[in-house]
């Protein structure tokens, strides 16, 4: 994860494969469209790359102080992150998704 960032914005990274299909295509981008999403605006999903390498940081900080309370804190970090990518990109259209995502802050 602390590579997470640089591995995000490799030129040419794709949002997933041709083949790869939705479990769920009611509320799941298939690959795609989350490409699409990704080539609209890649400063935005830079930002959110660069996110996940910070909570990773934050991460590895309190690793390496042995603070199970700030590890905790920090794992909250990471899926903020993740989520935050997810629900803009992989499953826009899960209302429940987007409104506890809401509710928590992650998106607006």
């Amino acid at each position: 994860l602390l590579r997470a960032q640089d591995v995000l914005s490799t030129p040419g990274l794709r949002g997933g494969r041709p083949r790869d299909r939705a479990a769920n295509p009611s509320v799941e981008n298939e690959a795609a469209e989350v490409q699409r999403l990704l080539d609209a605006n890649p400063a935005d999903f830079a930002r959110r790359a660069h996110a996940l390498g910070d909570a990773a940081k934050v991460v590895q900080r309190a690793v390496a102080n042995k603070d199970k309370d700030a590890l905790l804190q920090a794992l909250e970090g990471i899926d903020r992150a993740c989520e935050s990518c997810h629900v803009t990109y992989w499953y826009p259209r899960d209302q429940r998704a987007r409104e506890a995502a809401k509710a928590a802050g992650i998106i607006e």
